[in-house]
């Protein structure tokens, strides 16, 4: 692992522990175990590292990654393909890296002077606007009821988040079958709620 990626590296974990308004370069470059200037001749600031964990491990979320081709073929079996997609995603999200990524957003939330500030809200509307897209094309096709896609993609997305937040955020052992059983149950729940 060369240096640059020993940085990224150690700024995800104090980001994650400390929050990025609660970690100066000099940690950073403590758990390196390199002076302060060699984190200069990587990254401009601590901003640009934010920029580039952001880059690095935000964009495991875009619809590219979640929504391959095998999934789309699973759009016939509505149920299992919401199943499929959430399991897609809660695997994504207990990755640690992911789960170090996510802890950063949700300690930063709320700090007005913090370059991640509303990056919680950006990832669950980034999150909606996949499920609102899937779920106009399935009102379209009558596949199911006839509803407001948004509030649907609201319904069916924030009980992921709080699966996230509950289970895949802390440092505590991840239960899988019991993460899987509760997003199984989310899953019949919600297809018995809006199917057609």
């Amino acid at each position: 692992m060369n240096t640059k990626e020993k940085i990224l590296e150690a700024a995800l974990n104090i980001f994650s522990v400390n929050g990025y308004g609660g970690t100066s370069i000099r940690n950073i470059a403590k758990e390196v175990g390199v002076r302060e200037s060699a984190i200069y001749n990587h990254f401009k600031s601590k901003d640009k590292i934010l920029e580039t964990l952001i880059q690095k491990y935000g964009v495991r979320e875009n619809p590219e990654a979640i929504i391959t081709n095998d999934l789309f073929e699973k759009l016939k079996e509505p149920e299992t393909f919401f199943l499929l997609f959430a399991k897609r995603l809660i695997h994504i999200w207990g990755m640690p890296s992911q789960i170090m990524y996510f802890r950063i957003i949700l300690i930063d939330q709320f700090r007005e002077d913090s370059f991640s500030h509303g990056r919680f809200t950006q990832h669950v509307n980034e999150l909606r606007s996949i499920v609102s897209i899937v779920l106009s094309e399935m009102i379209k096709n009558k596949i199911i009821r006839k509803s407001n896609p948004q509030m649907l993609a609201n319904e069916f997305v924030y009980t992921l988040i709080q699966i996230r937040i509950e289970y895949l955020s802390g440092n505590e052992k991840i239960d899988w079958n019991k993460i899987e059983n509760i997003t199984s149950d989310h899953i019949k729940f919600f297809w018995n709620a809006v199917k057609n």
